[in-house]
């Protein structure tokens, strides 16, 4: 089953909440991020949190590893080139001076 809009929006109503963001990972390893906001400032604001939060939080480890993200569910070992370009990227953001965990507080 595909956690939905709807079923975030039940959430929210049940418990009083003014946004709500699931990260779910389905049995074939394929990951998603659904959110929801009570108005439209809301949920456009957290739908752009969201989209960080899947561009910075969901990692080869432990989606790949654990949960089998991009292999059907299968787990599989990070290879060293994927070591590899982790911290090239890595290297690259502190070069630059970016930090991706920015994101979350930015205004």
């Amino acid at each position: 089953m595909t956690f939905v809009v709807k079923h975030a929006r039940r959430l929210a109503k049940d418990h009083d909440l003014q946004a709500v963001v699931v990260l779910t990972v389905a049995k074939d390893g394929v990951v998603t991020v659904t959110t929801y906001g009570e108005d439209t400032k809301k949920c456009d604001a957290i739908g752009k949190w969201g989209q960080g939060l899947w561009k910075y939080a969901v990692s080869l480890d432990p989606f790949q590893t654990v949960f089998g993200w991009g292999n059907n569910g299968t787990p599989k070992r990070i290879t060293k080139e994927q070591v590899a370009a982790h911290e090239q990227t890595e290297q690259r953001a502190a070069r630059s001076g970016d930090d991706p965990s920015d994101y979350f507080t930015r205004s």
